[in-house]
């Protein structure tokens, strides 16, 4: 369900403005293709270049997997809006041809590029990291100023919107965190609330592309540990019905 309602196909684009120390998509650092050499000596390539009308001929093929389970295309990254033109072009032809869109953002791009599009995404999976100053600039390499105004501004435009929070052990799973993100759920009482528990399956690729991962010692968390996050958040407030624990 991280991806959204139903079967769906989803779309990477590369590109991102932060520098999450615990990125699953390291790729997107870069807008650019890149390769690596793979321990078996093959080639791997991340990225081609293609139009929003190319993606959509590929997306259209599965339209009768979205009409029988509900399901849709899902624009991800990186940060989908470092392509604000692209999206509009692409979720405007899923629009026109009723194939319900998600988008996934951080929120920490221009208003006016979340604004140009609300009207055309069905749903946003909007990531909550860190507090938007100290917390955002410690862990993802910046502040996140637009972070707040950019969620209140979809809510006040009737938007649906799913707050999703990554937590890694001893990271952001503090008690501090997850209280601000308590507050959020208080602030906006029809939102729902996602946490996406850390793996480490990005580790090798980190390695591969010439990264150094801070959390290479770090473990997956377990479905347990999962589980007691949620517990936690709803001993501070986050009413169960709206909390859901991804991973499984």
């Amino acid at each position: 369900m991280e991806d959204g309602p139903g079967i769906r196909t989803t779309v990477f684009l590369k590109g991102c403005q932060l520098r999450c120390v615990w990125c699953h998509n390291p790729e997107s650092f870069t807008r650019t293709p890149q390769s690596i050499v793979l321990p078996n000596g093959a080639t791997k390539t991340y990225g081609v270049e293609m139009t929003a009308t190319e993606v959509f001929g590929i997306v259209e093929r599965d339209v009768p997997f979205f009409r029988a389970s509900g399901g849709g295309a899902t624009i991800s990254g990186g940060e989908p809006l470092v392509w604000p033109a692209f999206v509009e072009s692409l979720v405007t032809l899923c629009h026109a041809a009723r194939i319900h869109t998600a988008l996934e953002t951080h929120g920490v791009v221009p208003r006016e590029r979340l604004e140009k599009i609300a009207h055309l995404v069905d749903v946003f999976l909007f990531d909550y990291k860190a507090e938007p100053i100290d917390g955002y600039r410690r862990l993802t390499g910046r502040a996140a100023p637009e972070l707040m105004g950019n969620l209140a501004m979809l809510h006040e435009a009737g938007r649906s919107v799913i707050l999703r929070c990554p937590i890694v052990p001893k990271v952001n799973d503090d008690d501090d965190h997850l209280r601000s993100i308590a507050r959020l759920a208080a602030m906006y009482p029809q939102m729902p609330i996602e946490v996406m528990p850390f793996h480490n399956t990005a580790r090798d690729k980190w390695s591969a592309l010439g990264y150094d991962y801070a959390l290479a010692s770090c473990d997956s968390m377990s479905r347990p540990a999962a589980l007691e996050i949620g517990r936690r958040l709803v001993g501070f407030g986050v009413p169960e019905s709206r909390l859901s624990i991804g991973g499984g």
